[in-house]
């Protein structure tokens, strides 16, 4: 299952599902949040807290149950699919982690 970036706006996301052109709008403060436990799921693939779990079922969903799991954790969900779909993971790391950051920074800029 893939997910790719449409659009975004001061405070969303949105994406698409490739396979089924569902769109998906994701809060950017919610996917960095998801994208940090992402990170630390990866270091950390044992650990017992509800999201390792959850990227641990995941790993092991099928398609049709990765889109029910879309549909109740839809930022969570869009974090494991792009960073299980990214050719670079560091790239993808980038992007995503300082979301809210980059937004406060962007604001902070006089012209």
């Amino acid at each position: 299952m893939r997910i790719v970036k449409e659009s975004e706006t001061k405070s969303f996301i949105c994406f698409r599902e490739t396979t089924t052109d569902t769109k998906l709008d994701v809060e950017k403060s919610r996917l960095e949040k998801a994208v940090w436990e992402l990170r630390t799921w990866e270091m950390n693939p044992q650990a017992s807290n509800f999201t390792a779990q959850l990227y641990n079922l995941v790993c092991k969903a099928d398609c049709e149950n990765q889109k029910k799991l879309l549909q109740g954790f839809p930022a969570r969900m869009a974090a494991y699919l792009l960073w299980y779909n990214s050719p670079d993971k560091e790239a993808f790391y980038n992007e995503y982690l300082y979301l809210t950051d980059k937004e406060q920074k962007n604001e902070n800029i006089d012209y």
